[in-house]
């Protein structure tokens, strides 16, 4: 009698041959992988195919589901949202000014500040309230920003204010 919840299977020689012809090909692959036998290698092997069968019918719901012009409409919009978010840079160089820069955020959707002034801590971010957040290292990275504050003496190295004049 077969161990409880093990069922015993028959298949014909040919198939059987066939599984062995493939083990015995990627016997030192699966041995690395931690199936170390043939037995355990069907195992696996039938596992997989469960879950590809179980993506195919997930697939083929999302396709009926598609059919419909509302659904698959609202789906290529969100898609193209999506697409837009993950490609774009998170910053963009909106506007500089006498005493700050402006930023747009994609991720916020929204115009950040970050003011320089000579008193510390010399830089601040509008929104966040800090000098060292993701918005003040953008705004040091930008080639214009960085040319004029130089220009009146700081010293900004590597996105760092490392001196500014008194």
């Amino acid at each position: 009698m077969p161990y409880k919840g093990f069922k015993s299977i028959t298949v014909r020689e040919e198939v059987y041959d066939k599984l062995w012809k493939i083990w015995e090909e990627r016997k030192d692959k699966c041995v690395r992988e931690g199936i170390t036998s043939f037995s355990s290698f069907i195992t696996n092997l039938l596992f997989e195919v469960a879950e590809n069968y179980e993506a195919i019918e997930r697939a083929e719901k999302i396709n009926r589901l598609l059919e419909d012009p509302d659904v698959y409409n609202a789906f290529m919009e969100a898609l193209q949202h999506l697409k837009k978010a993950h490609l774009s840079p998170r910053f963009e160089h909106f506007n500089c000014y006498e005493d700050h820069v402006t930023l747009w955020d994609r991720k916020l959707e929204r115009l950040v500040n970050v003011y320089f002034n000579g008193k510390p801590p010399y830089v601040m971010c509008e929104l966040c309230g800090r000098s060292d957040c993701e918005h003040v290292q953008f705004a040091l990275s930008l080639p214009k920003v960085v040319e004029t504050l130089r220009a009146r003496g700081w010293r900004i190295e590597e996105g760092k204010i490392k001196y500014v004049p008194p």
